[in-house]
C-alpha cells in the first residue's frame, strides 16, 4: 500500500524534471510546445489518467 502511494508523485517529479530539461534545451520557437505539454500533463485529467493506469498495472 505505501508503495502505490508513492509512484504518483515519483511519477510527477521525474515529469516535472524531465520537462524542465526540455524548456532549458528546446529553441526558444519550441519552448510554448513545452509549457503546453507541461500543463496538460499537470492537470486533473492527466492526473486521473495517471493513477487509472497505475492501478491497472498494479492489478496485473
Amino acid at each position: 500500500m505505501m508503495k502505490a502511494n508513492k509512484r504518483p508523485a515519483l511519477v510527477e517529479k521525474f515529469t516535472s524534471m524531465f520537462l524542465d530539461n526540455l524548456n532549458e534545451n528546446l529553441p526558444g520557437f519550441l519552448q510554448p510546445l513545452a509549457l503546453s505539454a507541461q500543463s496538460l500533463m499537470t492537470s486533473e485529467k492527466a492526473e486521473k489518467v495517471f493513477r487509472a493506469s497505475i492501478s491497472e498495472n498494479e492489478l496485473s
